[in-house]
């Protein structure tokens, strides 16, 4: 049993690390990570190189386990460039909005990939969740708070947070505004 607490504690405090933003070290490449178990914690213990995202942490190939092409093609009828939370709101970040928020979103224009390819032939450019934040003005304490919860959410119904399915954003990437940072961290493997 306490094998097992231990490969549910470090996953999940990587997976923690890694979405709520709380990596400072912009070349912490946590497929190096290793672990120790003191008394009442976890330690991790993390090798650095560089990156290219100005101090940003970078998305580390093999991370993320993909979703099945299957599941593409039966929900997202269109080609996929980058990994499923590019194209979709979590429920954890309901909150962040009042019901008058959310029906003024569901009556912007192009505001998911579908509406965007029916419409246009072509992919989206930026991640739905950037402009949910942009259109909003959403603080980046508010959505970083969410982003806890959901981790947490997800600690308790013991989803795999290393799944594409279940995969949270990076706050850092996200609150960068940059496309191309966001895009290149948010590919497709």
């Amino acid at each position: 049993m306490k094998k097992l607490k231990n490969i549910v504690v470090i996953p999940l405090l990587l997976a923690v690390l890694l979405t709520v933003g709380c990596i400072k070290d912009p070349g912490v490449d946590l497929s190096q990570a290793t672990s120790s178990k003191t008394e009442n914690s976890t330690v991790v213990n993390q090798s650095t190189e560089t990156t290219d995202y100005n101090g940003l942490p970078r998305y580390i190939p093999g991370t993320i386990k993909p979703m099945s092409e299957s599941f593409w093609e039966s929900f997202f009828p269109f080609p996929h460039e980058r990994r499923f939370i590019y194209y979709t709101i979590p429920n954890c970040y309901r909150d962040l909005l009042t019901n008058e928020q959310w029906a003024e979103w569901d009556t912007l224009p192009n505001r998911y990939p579908i509406d965007v390819w029916n419409e246009t032939g072509k992919l989206i450019d930026e991640m739905v969740l950037v402009t949910l934040i942009k259109h909003f003005h959403i603080s980046k304490a508010a959505f970083e708070q969410a982003t806890k919860e959901g981790v947490d959410t997800a600690i308790q119904l013991e989803k795999d947070l290393f799944h594409e399915y279940s995969e949270l954003p990076n706050v850092d990437i996200l609150y960068s505004f940059d496309n191309e940072i966001v895009n290149q961290y948010y590919r497709a493997e």
